[in-house]
């Protein structure tokens, strides 16, 4: 990321989000999932009581991705939260989002902000090794077997019953 994207970013105002499929401004959980499940996220910052926890960006050594659920739950968030997202209008390949917490009494529990990379595959790890050793286990479950060789003896009885 360059700095006018950088710039562009800094400018941008969250627009408030709704989710996919009933259009509310109220995110659960697998709201939030399906919606950034398609999306590289950059960088992902943690914070609550007006301090900021944590910073997370990909490992591109160790292959490990950013991951949305890590963050939540740093927050420790109870079984009835739920989130109000906005997010910035894209700058070339980038945005910025802007996740809020809220418990049952719209106290706020937290707030995750996140840099999103869309149309940019650079910051996919194409060898990763769960996918890989998934990929190694379908195809020697799918090999085809070679049909065992009955024995002689269990050979003439089958063929002795389907006489009679």
């Amino acid at each position: 990321m360059d700095i006018f994207d950088k710039l562009a970013l800094s400018m941008r105002r969250f627009e408030p989000m709704r989710t996919l499929r009933g259009k509310s401004a109220r995110f659960e959980l697998m709201d939030l999932m399906e919606m950034y499940s398609k999306q590289s996220i950059l960088e992902l910052d943690t914070s609550a009581d007006g301090k900021k926890w944590s910073q997370r960006r990909p490992d591109a050594e160790r292959k490990l991705k950013v991951s949305l659920l890590d963050s939540l739950s740093e927050l420790r968030l109870p079984a009835d939260a739920w989130f109000t997202v906005g997010q910035t209008a894209p700058s070339g390949d980038f945005s910025k989002a802007r996740i809020e917490a809220r418990g049952r009494g719209h106290e706020s529990l937290g707030q995750i902000e996140m840099l999103i990379g869309r149309r940019n595959y650079a910051y996919y790890f194409t060898d990763d090794p769960v996918i890989s050793e998934i990929h190694s286990n379908a195809a020697t479950a799918s090999a085809p077997v070679a049909p065992a060789q009955e024995a002689p003896a269990e050979e003439a009885a089958t063929e002795a019953k389907s006489a009679t």
